[in-house]
């Protein structure tokens, strides 16, 4: 009899034991899984703020090309109309008679 209740108490501490050693596990099983969502979160927080940046630029980008096709486009005209002015000139100056004016003078 003594020698079965020794051998239950061995096997008690031993299942105390295993016990111990999963509740250990489980413990850093949860300790390990509230690591991983907090890197989580911290992953996302950063995609999110590297997606913002991002969308920022490209919007910058966007307003820099669209001034300058404004800008390209007032140029052309402005210099469409300087050289339709001294296209005028040369119109005018084809109808002035040297002749006339070397005689004049």
């Amino acid at each position: 009899m003594k020698d079965k209740l020794t051998t239950a108490e061995n096997a008690l501490e031993e299942a105390k034991g295993k016990i111990n050693k999963y509740i250990q596990k489980g413990r850093e099983a949860r300790k390990a899984r509230k690591e991983a969502e907090v890197l989580v979160n911290e992953a996302r927080r950063n995609a999110s703020r590297i997606i913002n940046d991002a969308l920022l630029k490209a919007e910058k980008a966007q307003n820099h090309a669209d001034q300058l096709k404004r800008n390209t486009n007032v140029l052309k005209r402005r210099l469409r109309q300087i050289i339709e002015n001294q296209l005028e000139v040369i119109e005018e100056m084809d109808k002035v008679d040297f002749n006339e004016v070397d005689n004049k003078y």
